[in-house]
């Protein structure tokens, strides 16, 4: 490495010389074309080294000395060497390599005692690189002539002040500044470790060789924060086991240092530690919690609209509920970057905020010229533009029109954007926005449509599961056209539902049956046996809730099962209810689920067993007190209709 800088430098010499002479065309020859490449701070240090400042300009000259007898940059090359180096005009920061492995060479003594010293020396390329930069400093000033001064009819300005600098540099610093300059680049050497040490951990390519660092390293904040998101990157692609990541004793000293550097973290480092131990299934430790939610209070508006999302879907995902403090600096520090917020940002923050149950304040809101702005800066061409700006001035507050709730704004950013989501986004917005039952507006679900038909193939059963049972909460009832691929995509997709998908589907189409919607033409019998088959394999993974939803959608549909299929589920209510041992107080099985169980009965005209209409009756007088009028009157009216009023 010091072959190769001996070598630049001497490259370099063609250009000093070329620059101190003042030839313009010089400066364009090989040397200068090779300075290029290694950048401004390398070529300032060598700058510096030599005392060689940045030339000043023609006005400038002119300006210090109002009557000279030669040309300004003439005077100023001849002057710099003699009578003091002029300060540069900018100053160009110094990497600490650089500043820790060059020196600068003392100015105080004059050019013949730095040529004199230099003489007995070896050859400028045998010495190392701090030596061998003031041999250039002295072939230099031996060959450059000697200054011409003018003499000025006024005052002299220029003569003090390169005097005033020559006697500053000459004086040798004191014992406290060469102590503060010191420290200072010990400290920069310090974060040029860490920096380093950073690119390190960045670069490992496995948990192991991460979890040696936590061993053998001294991390600050931001290594660790490092460590833990490549840690939570490889239990996403599922390259190591979460479980046995946190049994290893090297992941129990990465906690312990979390807790010791907390108070020092700053907001990117604390979204993504919270965001790695929400990914590995690990909470913090409470009194690391503590700390990270006094240093959100502290410096909330620190967060870009990233580290806002992963912060809210991380305690989501913990299921950790930070307080009324946290979420309003949190829901202000949101409003202030809404507009900067990306698909995946607005998707993660509803769908922690609708897994938390966090609505939103009615006092948060934003200006409605910034979100139309925003709007329209995010559509493409003319027709989709039209149609933003026409639905940013849909709903506003009666109290302030020029104002906007944090809900409809989100709303209205997201609809032109909806195309760059993606399919787990679209959906788990969706649902966020049924749970907080907020209506985004039948344009934009349209538009939401309309985006689902694209990307159909794309969505997995979850996802379909999601949007059914958003539609039906929302009381929407979805284009035939998407009804008829979404029926079609349930069963190619049918053994990958989890049962209480299945239950949102039958139930979401019960729902759009029941307001209106022709459900008929899009789903068959045959479609619902096959989907009741399914059903019927995973029974005992339902819960009582759903399969209460179960009997519900049936009814509603009128689609009778298979007896089989009946007898099987009654069974299953049985064995829930004998053993619900949560107590009268506070029972799992609702009054309002045995309510939507006997009226579908009714409606099947399917009547329970006499042991299951026992348990149904007892379970129903022991819980009296939590019955609404509704479901005691579908109750008197289905055993009516049953012929167990009796019983």
């Amino acid at each position: 490495m010091s072959g190769l800088v001996r070598q630049v430098l001497s490259r370099f010499r063609v250009d000093l010389h070329a620059r101190c002479a003042g030839h313009a065309a010089c400066a364009k020859t090989e040397g200068w074309q090779l300075a290029k490449p290694f950048g401004p701070n390398l070529w300032a240090a060598v700058r510096k080294l030599h005392g060689q400042g940045h030339p000043p300009t023609e006005a400038h000259l002119a300006k210090e000395d109002p009557n000279p007898t030669q040309s300004a940059s003439a005077r100023w090359h001849n002057n710099s060497y003699t009578k003091g180096v002029r300060e540069p005009a900018r100053r160009v920061r110094v990497p600490p390599l650089i500043q820790t492995s060059l020196t600068n060479p003392s100015l105080q003594s004059s050019q013949s005692q730095k040529s004199g010293d230099l003489q007995g020396s070896a050859k400028p390329q045998n010495l190392p690189v701090r030596d061998a930069l003031p041999s250039l400093a002295s072939r230099r000033s031996t060959q450059t002539a000697e200054p011409r001064t003018a003499e000025p009819t006024s005052a002299p300005r220029t003569a003090p002040r390169t005097a005033s600098r020559t006697s500053s540099r000459s004086t040798k610093p004191s014992s406290a500044d060469a102590s503060e300059s010191t420290s200072a680049r010990q400290r920069s050497n310090e974060l040029w470790r860490y920096k380093v040490l950073n690119a390190r951990i960045l670069q490992t390519d496995s948990p192991d060789g991460v979890l040696q660092f936590v061993q053998n390293e001294n991390l600050n904040e931001v290594n660790i924060a490092t460590v833990y998101h490549r840690l939570a990157t490889f239990v996403r692609e599922k390259r190591v086991n979460a479980q046995e990541l946190r049994r290893d004793h090297r992941f129990v000293k990465l906690e312990t240092l979390l807790l010791e550097r907390t108070p020092h973290f700053r907001e990117q480092s604390i979204s993504l530690v919270l965001w790695a131990h929400a990914v590995l299934n690990v909470k913090p430790m409470d009194s690391v919690m503590q700390k990270l939610e006094a240093r959100i209070l502290s410096t909330p508006e620190g967060f870009n609209p990233q580290g806002l999302s992963l912060l809210v879907w991380a305690y989501a995902s913990l299921g950790h509920d930070p307080g009324e403090k946290v979420w309003t600096v949190l829901d202000e520090a949101l409003c202030r970057k809404l507009v900067h917020f990306r698909p995946q940002n607005i998707s993660n923050t509803l769908w922690a905020w609708a897994t938390l149950g966090h609505t939103p304040g009615p006092h948060l809101h934003l200006p409605l010229e910034d979100i139309r702005a925003a709007v329209r800066a995010s559509s493409e061409g003319n027709n989709r533009r039209r149609e933003n700006q026409s639905e940013a001035q849909a709903p506003t507050t009666e109290k302030d029109p020029s104002t906007i709730h944090v809900m409809e704004a989100m709303a209205l950013l997201m609809r032109p954007t909806l195309k760059n989501f993606t399919p787990q986004a679209m959906t788990n917005s969706l649902w966020a926005l049924a749970v907080l039952e907020y209506h985004p507006g039948f344009t934009f679900l349209r538009t939401f449509e309309w985006n689902m038909l694209k990307k159909m193939e794309s969505f997995s059963a979850q996802n379909l599961a999601n949007f059914m049972w958003a539609c039906g909460s929302l009381g929407y009832r979805p284009n035939p056209r998407l009804l008829h691929a979404v029926a079609a995509d349930v069963l190619k997709k049918l053994p990958h539902f989890t049962s209480q998908g299945l239950t949102n589907v039958l139930w979401s189409f019960a729902v759009i049956r029941r307001s209106g919607g022709d459900v008929n033409a899009c789903i068959s019998p045959q479609w619902i046996d096959r989907v009741s088959a399914e059903v019927h394999s995973s029974l005992t993974l339902f819960s009582m809730q759903g399969l209460a939803n179960l009997y519900w959608a049936y009814a509603t549909l009128g689609h009778v099962p298979s007896s089989p299929f009946l007898a099987a589920l009654d069974a299953e209510v049985l064995t829930r209810i004998t053993h619900d041992t949560t107590g009268i107080a506070e029972p799992q099985v609702k009054p309002q689920a045995l309510g939507s169980i006997l009226w579908a009965a009714a409606v099947l005209n399917h009547p329970p067993s006499e042991a299951l209409l026992a348990v149904i009756e007892q379970h129903s007088l022991d819980c009296l007190h939590h019955c609404g009028m509704q479901v005691l009157c579908n109750m008197l009216w289905a055993l009516t209709l049953l012929e167990k009023f009796d019983s």
